[in-house]
């Protein structure tokens, strides 16, 4: 996009196609959550998704009392790979870690709606949709900050820990959500909210509509695709 556009320090706009949502979850819960949840994670094994701090934070999450399991989705037939699967034996975890390679669509989107937890271990990222689905199947996302996170969730030192933590620091902290049952509703909650104000289908087709005009007005691209196509933004489907 920055060759196309030219400009190497411009803010580049993402335009997400929408996650459907047919129905938003219900603000009502069992009275009893899991107490051995999952924990999903999905995105390459490699250092810079940086999957060996979540070993870290399983280590000190048993040491909490917490003895979860943690499913990790995403190719896995590297470097990395094989020092995640060394890390976690050395850790004797090996009854809690799922390393399931990469996986379909179908098959994440089934995790996804399945977990209880979407941890985003990495500490430089853009825009990762992965997020926005967990989210949209009522997923609570718990992430390493960065810039990108802003647009995609809402603020919060209970679900966004700063990069500097240790993993004993960002494993309190879980346990320290998990503990509060209507935080960490309140918490999955606010995320949805987030999610359906800001990235609504109808309001991704809008900026769509507005992005096309823009570039209409600056003859980026003809008339006549916009006018040729005109049935495409104004539909409700």
């Amino acid at each position: 996009i920055r060759d196309i556009c030219g400009e190497m320090n411009k803010k580049i706009p993402v335009i997400y196609s929408g996650q459907d949502v047919l129905k938003a979850p219900d603000y009502v819960f069992e009275d009893d959550e899991p107490a051995e949840k999952i924990v999903l994670n999905v995105g390459t094994i490699d250092q810079r998704k940086n999957q060996r701090f979540l070993v870290d934070i399983a280590a000190e999450m048993n040491m909490l009392g917490k003895r979860w399991k943690y499913v990790v989705i995403g190719p896995d037939n590297n470097e990395e790979a094989h020092y995640l699967r060394q890390k976690i034996s050395d850790f004797k975890l090996e009854s809690q870690f799922h390393l399931l390679g990469e996986q379909d669509r179908t098959s994440i989107f089934t995790l996804l709606r399945q977990a209880d937890v979407y941890f985003q271990t990495s500490k430089s990222e853009s825009f990762v949709i992965a997020l926005l689905e967990a989210i949209a199947n009522d997923t609570l996302v718990l992430a390493m900050d960065y810039p990108a996170l802003d647009e995609i969730m809402p603020q919060s030192d209970h679900t966004r820990f700063d990069q500097n933590m240790s993993a004993r620091e960002v494993a309190a902290q879980i346990a320290e959500l998990d503990n509060d049952v209507h935080l960490y509703r309140e918490m999955r909650h606010q995320q949805f909210l987030h999610f359906a104000i800001q990235f609504a289908p109808e309001l991704m087709r809008d900026r769509y509509v507005t992005l096309y005009r823009g570039l209409i007005e600056e003859s980026a691209i003809p008339q006549s695709l916009f006018e040729n196509n005109s049935s495409f933004f104004y539909t409700s489907e």
